[in-house]
């Protein structure tokens, strides 16, 4: 038995270089690493079933990534997705990639909610001027839209949405 003892040192000490890499979501560097593990020490069994979990999971984020959407219109979708279940952060990061260099109006309203949603109404609000600038319809959505009926008592919010 204490002949199994480093080995499971090693092993231990390579899931946890391996889960290093995966907690900075570096998957394909954590896979790799993982398998090496799992080829290096089949004798240490907790340990390798611990990576071949890890493994599985490295292998489905990869392969999530490669089926993300490539085109704007794709992203802009995926980004209203992420807004109407909450994941904010998500919804910010593919709207930008969605509106690249080029930020429509769309986008900047998107921008605009995500904005209001985290509480940060002067942020919203500079989102939303610029796209009332871009296409002066935003104005009349940005009024009737309910998730944005709390913002009637703010007089910037009147302002930017009254006619001008």
């Amino acid at each position: 038995m204490p002949k199994n003892i480093p080995d499971k040192e090693k092993a231990v000490k390579q899931l946890e270089s391996a889960l290093k890499l995966f907690n900075s979501k570096k998957f394909s560097e954590a896979k790799e690493s993982l398998k090496n593990l799992i080829e290096d020490s089949p004798q240490v069994g907790d340990v390798v079933q611990l990576a071949e979990d890890y493994l599985r999971i490295c292998e489905n984020r990869l392969s999530a990534t490669t089926r993300m959407p490539k085109d704007s219109k794709s992203k802009y979708m995926l980004a209203v997705y992420y807004l109407n279940i909450g994941d904010l952060e998500e919804a910010e990061r593919h709207v930008k990639s969605a509106a690249g260099k080029t930020w429509k109006s769309k986008h900047l309203y998107l921008m605009a909610l995500i904005q209001f949603e985290k509480k940060d109404v002067e942020s919203g609000l500079d989102y939303l001027k610029k796209a009332i600038k871009k296409d002066p319809e935003i104005r009349i959505v940005a009024y009737n839209n309910p998730d944005l009926f709390p913002l009637h008592k703010n007089p910037e919010f009147k302002k930017i949405v009254s006619k001008k």
